[in-house]
């Protein structure tokens, strides 16, 4: 696919913002899990923090409450693959996708800590690579969906998509 045949910026809001729409219940419940979770935890961690000050007590909810919390993180990035497969099949409600995602979950965080790693490289080489490199694996977890690629070859993937199409993809 050549770069003079991606849409334009506005065209892919338009066909975005209606995909949004129209998936919206969707959408929604797939962040309200780990969002739920996170605040939940971070509430709990909070109140154990004032607690603590005043009772010895307050050291249980501060630590269940920064589990919960590192749960809620680890749920986000199940929620991210979630949404890729929403996206790539409108007949999934929010629990089929979490469903559906799970199997892929494992690879799909390795691919999130190799990106990770590569654009922490990229922040020590100056900064600017850290962004290339964002910009190469962005779509890492859509090959890991719609091509079947894993680790490395997800991002090699990415990379391939991005390829020659840096202006349009910005």
């Amino acid at each position: 696919m050549a770069a003079k045949n991606l849409s334009g910026v506005f065209k892919l809001l338009k066909d975005s913002w209606k995909i949004y729409i129209k998936r919206f219940k969707v959408f929604f419940g797939i962040i309200l899990v780990p969002a739920l979770v996170i605040l939940f935890g971070s509430a709990m961690a909070a109140g154990g923090a004032a607690i603590f000050e005043i009772s010895f007590f307050g050291l249980l909810p501060l630590l269940v409450g920064a589990l919960l919390a590192i749960l809620g993180a680890f749920i986000a990035l199940w929620a991210r693959l979630a949404l890729i497969y929403a996206i790539k099949d409108e007949k999934l409600g929010a629990g089929e996708s979490y469903s559906e995602s799970w199997p892929k979950f494992f690879s799909y965080w390795w691919i999130a800590i190799l990106t990770g790693f590569l654009m922490l490289a990229g922040f020590f080489l100056f900064v600017i690579p850290a962004f290339v490199f964002g910009g190469w694996f962005v779509f890492a977890g859509f090959a890991l969906v719609f091509d079947n690629q894993k680790g490395l070859s997800a991002l090699v993937k990415s990379r391939e998509y991005v390829r020659g199409r840096w202006r349009p993809v910005f």
